[in-house]
């Protein structure tokens, strides 16, 4: 399972500066032949990906996608999953108090990718549900999951019941 997500590296957002150290991916290897005192004076070392500020049509064609910010990632990147049998199957999400903290008051959105033979041998009827909610009743091979905002135990539920 993954988080629904889009990120951007910050360098990616920032604009290029004439300092030595501000390479793009193709540069990166120059750093290595920097000295301490370059790469200290720089505000800025480390590789871009794609250049933002010349480029706006690679942001327009993608306004459509989930922009994740620092603490979201964060959330996402600590959250515990597990998973159980023991009633049809059970995906568990545990949002700790600490990194977490983000989905508190913000629900969070999963990436529920399914093999065609998991889906094939599922009873009849089944359905999704998060936190003992419907979610999804028609599953496919891979559907987004909304989690409720809260810190905790979440859980995503794949069964018959109704």
């Amino acid at each position: 399972m993954m988080p629904e997500q889009f990120t951007c590296h910050d360098l990616d957002l920032t604009a290029q500066t004439e300092y030595p150290a501000d390479e793009t991916d193709k540069g990166w290897d120059k750093l290595w032949t920097m000295t301490a005192e370059q790469l200290i004076g720089s505000p800025i070392a480390g590789g871009r990906r794609v250049n933002l500020r010349d480029n706006l049509d690679w942001i327009e064609s993608r306004k459509d996608k989930h922009w994740m910010g620092f603490n979201e990632t964060c959330a996402y990147l600590h959250s515990e999953i597990s998973g159980s049998g023991t009633n049809g199957f059970v995906i568990e999400l545990k949002y700790d108090n600490h990194y977490c903290r983000y989905f508190e008051k913000k629900s969070s959105k999963w990436t529920l990718e399914l093999s065609d033979n998991f889906r094939q041998n599922l009873p009849k009827g089944s359905s999704v549900y998060a936190d003992g909610k419907s979610a999804l009743t028609n599953l496919s091979s891979s559907q987004v999951i909304e989690i409720p905002a809260g810190l905790g135990l979440h859980s995503i539920e794949i069964t018959n019941k109704k």
